[in-house]
């Protein structure tokens, strides 16, 4: 973990060199939307190296090192920002699957917060246990008027890069995507059950679940429900 770290950091210091020469903003854009999840994946890399065992991953340190990664104050500006992190342990093959959905949520929700009824703006990042397996994760941010008020054909239909990373790393932890709009807020939740470290692989295997691979761009949807409007994309 600790080399894939470095690794990381090395491609992620090559691409700010090529955003430095780029002379458009949509490639420039692009390269750092691109830069971000390198960055993402090299502090999960970094925790899981820090992590005493191999088997349980303290996943609220994951998410917090990853969060800091994505939510930083000289990039988002001024705005509220909260997270509930309950202590818990996962394995690695859903403590990495949930930390990157997490980091790309976040992302996806900072593209599209703005100020609410009020001229609050704000992020919160909440993740519980229900019982004893069963976990949630909630990324809710304000929203304006407007963006609440557009008619959902107006939005992207879950067609954005970002939106098929969520939905990978939600069939990769076996779980159920929620989008929800309302009056002042857009929230995306996620819940899954926790996997026992002494599970067997066909044990853990599900069928819809489909892990990624690289270069393959056809993704299917994850178990989705969608509220009023999704900001996803």
């Amino acid at each position: 973990h600790h080399r894939v770290k470095n690794n990381l950091q090395l491609i992620a210091s090559i691409m700010n060199m090529q955003i430095r020469r780029s002379k458009n903003d949509e490639t420039t854009w692009m390269l750092r939307r691109l830069q971000d999840r390198v960055l993402g994946l090299a502090a999960v890399h970094r925790q899981m190296y820090r992590a005493t065992s191999l088997d349980q991953v303290p996943v609220e340190e994951v998410l917090s090192a990853v969060l800091t990664q994505v939510v930083r104050p000289d990039v988002v500006g001024p705005m509220d920002v909260t997270y509930e992190l309950e202590p818990m342990s996962l394995t690695p093959d859903q403590a990495v699957p949930l930390a990157l959905l997490t980091a790309e949520a976040a992302t996806n929700a900072l593209n599209h917060i703005d100020s609410d009824v009020q001229g609050a703006k704000w992020l919160s990042v909440r993740l519980t246990k229900v019982d004893d397996r069963k976990i949630e994760l909630e990324i809710r941010n304000s929203v304006s008027l407007e963006a609440i008020s557009k008619p959902a054909e107006a939005e992207p239909n879950n067609a954005g890069l970002g939106a098929q990373l969520i939905e990978a790393f939600v069939r990769q932890l076996g779980g159920d995507l929620i989008h929800e709009s309302g009056t002042e807020e857009y929230k995306l939740k996620v819940s899954f059950l926790k996997v026992e470290a002494s599970t067997t692989e066909s044990d853990r295997a599900r069928p819809e679940t489909a892990a990624m691979s690289t270069g393959n761009d056809n993704i299917g949807p994850a178990t989705s429900k969608e509220g009023a409007a999704s900001l996803s994309g």
